[in-house]
């Protein structure tokens, strides 16, 4: 089984050899920046879905950015994420939750009349409410002298982040385009639950102050 690290290198070589592939010959100059709506995209993370689709913490999303006037793409992310975590003492955690995103992508340079091969920069804030349960969480020894074990069987939480994205995406076929892109996620603050802090966040990761990502993106332009 590969690891993550493998993984990761894999994904990150296909990023570099799409455009080589992938890029018409002949890059058509994108439209006057005075028109104002160039098209939506829908996308997806596929690196997610197939985490998901193999039992590790991955998840669900969909993201629409408006390309406006081939300089700023706003967008919107919504998604559902299930982890399952267990630490070496015994103690694991499985829950479940949505989250959501708004941000701002700007291209960096770009080909295509509505700009659909690009390198952008991009920031997003982000928020997730979520619901987990703690099995054999242990403790120090009580009062009585010995250590004991218990479970929580309905803790729910919540957490805010800021994010950076770098990547790119280039036009394949008709309306479809691939790209990726790397995140720096930062915590900026954490709703604990009632009886314990959450050590996964749907659509941030793991509970660290701060995490970094890969996503590889599969883009369909809306036909209107």
């Amino acid at each position: 089984m590969w690891n993550k690290k493998a993984c990761l290198v894999l994904f990150l070589l296909a990023g570099c050899f799409i455009p080589l592939v992938a890029a018409p010959k002949e890059k058509p100059k994108a439209e006057l920046d005075s028109v104002a709506y160039h098209g939506t995209f829908i996308s997806t993370n596929l690196v997610s879905a197939a985490q998901m689709a193999l039992g590790q913490n991955g998840g669900l999303n969909l993201q629409a950015d408006v390309n406006l006037y081939n300089r700023f793409n706003p967008c919107i992310e919504l998604g559902y994420a299930p982890f399952s975590l267990t630490h070496e003492s015994g103690t694991s955690s499985h829950g479940q939750g949505f989250y959501g995103k708004l941000g701002l992508n700007m291209p960096i340079s770009k080909y295509g009349p509505h700009a659909e091969s690009q390198y952008f920069g991009g920031v997003r804030y982000a928020y997730s409410r979520f619901a987990y349960r703690l099995e054999d969480a242990q403790f120090s020894e009580s009062y009585w002298g010995d250590a004991y074990s218990h479970s929580y069987f309905n803790e729910k939480a919540g957490a805010h982040w800021f994010e950076i994205h770098v990547g790119m995406r280039t036009k394949v076929l008709g309306p479809i385009t691939l790209g990726w892109t790397l995140t720096m996620k930062k915590r900026l603050a954490i709703e604990n639950a009632a009886h314990s802090a959450p050590a996964f966040i749907p659509g941030y990761g793991e509970n660290r102050e701060t995490n970094y990502g890969f996503l590889f993106n599969l883009y369909y332009l809306l036909p209107f």
